[in-house]
């Protein structure tokens, strides 16, 4: 699970990362998070695949200009792709 909280880490770079279960049903847990990083930069998500998760494969949690791009979920409950609280901007 990649649950991404500054500061512990300014810039986020995961490529290619498959992901094929989430096994942890729990509404707080997701496989890519994003998670209260303020505005940060060269940070992203990309060419990842979630399989069977149950709640969420992206958020992006009060994090802007963030890139969320060519990614696949797949048998997911609930929302694949999810913008937290909604004040997150510049993000893609």
């Amino acid at each position: 699970m990649w649950h991404l909280e500054r500061p512990h880490i300014p810039t986020i770079k995961t490529p290619q990362v498959p992901w094929p279960s989430h096994g942890v049903a729990l509404i707080t847990r997701y496989p890519f998070h994003f998670h209260m990083m303020g505005t940060v930069s060269d940070s992203f998500f990309e060419d990842c695949a979630v399989q069977h998760s149950f709640f969420r494969a992206y958020t992006v949690h009060g994090t802007s200009s963030s890139r969320v791009s060519r990614n696949v979920a797949y048998d997911v409950s609930g929302s694949a792709y999810y913008l937290e609280d909604g004040n997150e901007v510049r993000s893609v």
